[in-house]
């Protein structure tokens, strides 16, 4: 990420804004976040005008590292294929293309337009966040370059994103010997999984997947943990709420009564609703 926020600064600068790479500091910590996030690109433009405008875009993708080999990056005609194009380097090259545009019109009418670029953007920003909603406080528009779907249509509202954690501990033994002697962590986490995996409402907007799960590390042995970990999308704070409720009350039914489980919810980013004033403007 620090290659990419140079080459990115570096292109910043011949629009002829102020630009700096900004280290992620005050981490705000959630289940999955590293010790160290990447960087992110500040650039401000000035105008004549008065009108202040912020644009956001992220560096980092999804993709995990080794997935390129498979998926190179290549130019077909006007269209570009590759891993995290849409998500979200179209952002990051049409601030540039933009900022570019308006320095060959000699357009400057506003005050200010600051762009921030993160590179955490994947993993709920726990860097970038604050910079990004303080820079933002003051702003009179702030516009996310994120895709707009296949038709690239304007979006006035987003789904917040939240995470449940399923841990269940149970008792190891021996799978051969004595396996009545154990808990079964698997057992029971597969029970649970089945009666949380119908919380979905299409709706309201509400998705709830469970998507990642892990338990037992040889095959003889009677596993005593086992987790799993579920997406959830909303649109609207009350219903990560709700969601949160109906988790904690479902997990108290179990299929192995000694067996133990905790659930852990996390909101990791709130929704985006359409309130009057992005309305005018869409």
């Amino acid at each position: 990420m620090n290659k990419i926020a140079k080459y990115v600064a570096e292109q910043l600068k011949t629009t002829g804004a102020e630009v700096s790479i900004v280290e992620a500091k005050d981490i705000y910590r959630m289940d999955d976040t590293p010790q160290q996030t990447g960087p992110m690109v500040k650039a401000v433009l000035k105008g004549k005008g008065s009108s202040k405008i912020m644009l956001i875009a992220h560096m980092d993708t999804v993709y995990l590292t080794g997935m390129l080999k498979d998926q190179p990056f290549k130019m077909e005609g006007d269209k570009v294929f590759g891993l995290g194009i849409l998500d979200d380097k179209q952002g990051v090259a049409a601030i540039i293309h933009t900022l570019d545009l308006l320095k060959k019109l000699n357009y400057q009418d506003y005050g200010t337009i600051t762009v921030l670029l993160n590179s955490d953007e994947e993993i709920s920003s726990p860097g970038s966040r604050k910079l990004i909603t303080e820079t933002a406080q003051d702003q009179d528009v702030v516009l996310s370059f994120e895709g707009g779907g296949k038709d690239g249509s304007l979006r006035l509202a987003t789904s917040g994103i939240g995470a449940a954690y399923l841990e269940v501990h149970g008792k190891s033994a021996h799978a051969g010997v004595k396996p009545e002697a154990g808990i079964n962590a698997l057992t029971e986490l597969s029970h649970q999984i089945l009666q949380l995996q119908d919380l979905s409402n299409p709706k309201t907007g509400l998705k709830l997947n469970w998507t990642v799960a892990s338990a037992g590390k040889v095959r003889n042995v009677i596993p005593d943990l086992a987790t799993a970990q579920a997406d959830v999308r909303a649109l609207q704070v009350k219903d990560f709420q709700q969601v949160e409720r109906v988790l904690q009350e479902r997990i108290k039914h179990k299929k192995l009564a000694d067996s133990e489980v905790k659930l852990k919810f996390e909101m990791r980013r709130p929704p985006l609703m359409a309130n009057p004033q992005a309305k005018k403007i869409g």
